[in-house]
């Protein structure tokens, strides 16, 4: 399911990609309502549509992020950003896209192509 979330929003995609599985890599292994916020401020610059949202909207949209990262067991309650293994076969379904669709999760594995 996260992985479907992903493609079809691109910015929790980008979201993912971009703070989330960094965060792992760079072994700063937490996650904070911040990194989202300036996220979406970063990504306001190209997308001029999420400067026009409502901040009750933009609260939702992190809500439901942190919500659904949860449930996906891609973030602890205290914040953590668990590494995630995936087994080898996942990992090559993930993998056969172009990009990888390995580049949503918390993982050194196969990296994104």
């Amino acid at each position: 399911m996260w992985v479907a979330a992903c493609r079809r929003y691109a910015l929790l995609g980008e979201f993912a990609e971009e703070v989330v599985r960094e965060h792992m890599l760079l072994l700063t292994p937490s996650l904070r309502l911040q990194d989202f916020d300036s996220f979406t401020r970063e990504k306001s610059l190209w997308h001029p549509e999420l400067t026009a949202l409502a901040d009750t909207t933009r609260r939702k949209l992190r809500q439901n992020t942190f919500r659904m990262l949860r449930e996906a067991g891609l973030l602890m309650d205290d914040g953590v950003i668990p590494t995630v293994f995936l087994s080898p076969r996942l990992e090559e379904l993930l993998g056969t896209r172009d990009p990888s669709d390995l580049r949503f999760f918390p993982t050194t594995q196969g990296g994104a192509r």
